[in-house]
């Protein structure tokens, strides 16, 4: 619509000139002064610059409760997403960890196989290793933050929209007002701003209770999936939590059987001597 584009075009050089049928610039000398029109219309005029006053008085007070109450609401979903962005690094450094500790034990048993030094003991710990290296309740949960975590841009596309309806706002009060102080307005097209203004208007204030609305939703959600996380990492560290224990003590036992083995360290320093004595040669 025509009149909605005028009350949400920036100024330019020429004004801004509003004729029943067409909106175009003109040169200010070319329309007749608001001050001119007849008596209907100025009456007109009047009440329209009470009632924009009006509306604009109590929209800046209607902002600076939403910015109070979307400050709080913002910062508690920041440090959600904080949290979870933080669990998210600790369940990715947890997973390498059991994985390559797995590894690490299946190689470390066919060394101690190969070399003959492997005790019953050790074959029992490295046992235990290999039995806690399913990952998959891990797995799952960080796939389960990661589409959480990704998931973050429906508040955001919330906030740039009720930015946009809010300059929308702006710009049309601004207009509208100019339109008021120095245009003649036919009360045709006068009666179509009005309506095109009252439209950005309510899609600004609907905007604004949207979002309002829609932050406590946003926390609840990432509130739940934190709780969810906690109570899964809980449950899944009863079967890791000996996991450090286990390795320390294969490291202590493979160690000392490999010291106490005198046929892997002669066969070793045999190797080495072999070696010096080929490249001396």
């Amino acid at each position: 619509m025509r009149e909605l584009n005028l009350l949400l075009r920036q100024q330019s050089g020429g004004n801004l000139y509003v004729e029943e049928n067409s909106c175009r610039e003109v040169d200010p000398d070319s329309v007749t002064p608001a001050a001119e029109l007849d008596s209907d219309t100025s009456d007109n005029y009047e009440t329209l610059k009470l009632e924009l006053v009006n509306v604009q008085l109590e929209e800046a007070e209607a902002l600076e409760q939403h910015r109070i109450v979307c400050l709080v609401l913002r910062n508690n979903y920041a440090l959600l997403e904080v949290v979870l962005e933080h669990i998210m690094s600790h369940l990715e450094c947890v997973i390498i960890e059991i994985k390559s500790s797995s590894r690490l034990a299946h190689f470390l048993n066919l060394y101690c196989v190969q070399e003959r030094c492997l005790d019953e003991e050790t074959s029992s710990l490295l046992k235990k290793l290999n039995q806690i290296n399913n990952v998959s309740s891990l797995e799952a949960l960080k796939t389960q933050l990661i589409c959480t975590i990704n998931n973050r841009d429906h508040i955001k596309i919330l906030n740039e929209q009720f930015e946009e309806k809010y300059n929308n706002f702006r710009l049309a009060l601004k207009n509208f007002k100019i339109i008021l102080e120095i245009l003649n307005v036919h009360n045709d097209s006068l009666s179509k701003l009005k309506k095109q203004f009252k439209e950005i208007l309510m899609d600004y204030q609907h905007c604004r209770c949207i979002l309002e609305r829609e932050y406590p939703f946003a926390i609840a959600e990432k509130a739940k999936v934190l709780l969810d996380c906690l109570t899964s990492l809980g449950e899944s560290y009863k079967y890791f939590k000996d996991e450090s224990g286990i390795l320390g003590n294969v490291f202590r036992n493979v160690a000392r059987n490999i010291q106490e083995n005198e046929y892997i360290l002669v066969k070793k320093e045999n190797l080495l001597s072999a070696q010096c004595s080929t490249a001396n040669s």
